[in-house]
């Protein structure tokens, strides 16, 4: 049996109600959703945690209007927000995330993680941040790559020496 999955993307018919109605209306054993390019979209909320049970991935990459993701999930593991240029804020509720893209969202100011298992975050190009909130026990500062690099040795000098001169608990609760 296939896995669940739903995939709506480059349309200007995905609006938030017909979002929510997605997830009110998802087949129980759904675990992906993708609805990149999608340009009407803004605001996407998944909560509460038992909303979609077995729900491992949500792709919401190039939504040109998304300013605000809430998801709240006890399986989750990779969540895509990059290139959402006018997303704003961002709180993820998700125990079990390992990765989130949030490269090239130039407009990111608030950014709020809990996760157990969070070990890969992507911040290249979110200049904006002014509120950081991350509850990750698991996450290294090798792992944060800032600034437009794909690996930490090629982060940018400031952010590089910033980040470096932090410990792990600083930048845990990061206020710009």
């Amino acid at each position: 049996m296939r896995a669940a999955h739903i995939k709506v993307t480059h349309t200007s018919s995905l609006d938030n109600a017909f979002a929510a109605e997605v997830l009110k209306m998802s087949p129980p054993d759904l675990k992906f959703i993708q609805f990149s390019g999608c340009h009407r979209l803004s605001q996407f909320i998944s909560s509460p945690a038992t909303c979609c049970p077995v729900l491992l991935r949500v792709e919401l990459s190039s939504c040109a209007s998304l300013q605000f993701v809430l998801i709240q999930s006890l399986t989750v593991r990779f969540i895509d927000l990059s290139c959402c240029l006018n997303l704003v804020k961002v709180l993820l509720q998700c125990k079990n995330l390992e990765t989130l893209k949030l490269d090239s969202c130039f407009s990111l100011h608030t950014l709020g993680i809990r996760s157990d298992t969070l070990s890969e975050l992507d911040l290249s190009a979110c200049g904006k941040i002014c509120s950081m909130d991350l509850r990750c026990r698991n996450l290294c500062v090798d792992n944060v790559l800032m600034n437009g690099s794909s690996h930490p040795s090629q982060r940018d000098t400031k952010q590089k020496s910033m980040v470096a001169g932090m410990k792990l608990k600083d930048l845990m609760q990061l206020k710009l």
